[in-house]
């Protein structure tokens, strides 16, 4: 038998399988590489995308707390305004109120009885003055008694001094509104 030496052969063999795995081995390492960039430019880009909504939603939100702080500036006017007209119309309806009852006083007052204060709480009228004698007083009150709006009054205190013109009476007397 001839004897072949096989080595040579075995050795460019081995070579070429050498080659074959660099080969295979770099192109894995360059599709990894690729595969890397990839995906790195894909969350790049909803990395992107998302930071955008974000921008967007706070452009939103920022519009609606200036809308909202708006809404509350005109509430709070509208309810300054009110305020300023409720204020108003109860200072119509006392004023006729008031007008109302300088004219009662004026009417129900017998001549020699002097008016010295009235005072208004709520419904509650306290009437201060002086008379010279106490029919003057009772006069006073059954003329206001009389008079529409006005419950019967009430006569608190009366005191007698001695004054310029004799004998003075102070008197201090409740009527209340109807």
């Amino acid at each position: 038998m001839v004897q072949i030496n096989l080595l040579p052969w075995r050795e460019q063999a081995r070579q070429r399988k050498q080659v074959r795995l660099g080969i295979m081995m770099a192109s894995c390492a360059a599709l990894s590489v690729v595969l890397i960039i990839l995906t790195h430019i894909y969350y790049r880009g909803v990395i992107f995308e998302q930071n955008k909504a974000n921008n967007y939603l706070q452009t939103q939100i920022q519009e609606s707390d200036t809308n909202l702080a708006t809404l509350k500036e005109k509430k709070n006017h509208q309810v300054t305004l009110l305020e300023q007209l409720r204020y108003l119309m109860n200072l119509r309806t006392n004023s006729f109120q008031a007008i109302r009852l300088l004219n009662v006083l004026a009417t129900a007052t017998p001549t020699s009885i002097i008016l010295e204060k009235a005072i208004r709480m709520g419904k509650m009228i306290t009437i201060y003055g002086q008379a010279e004698t106490d029919t003057q007083v009772t006069q006073f009150m059954k003329n206001i008694g009389k008079m529409p709006g006005f419950k019967q009054p009430v006569l608190t205190s009366i005191n007698s001094e001695q004054g310029v013109n004799g004998d003075e009476r102070h008197f201090q007397l409740k009527v209340e509104e109807d």
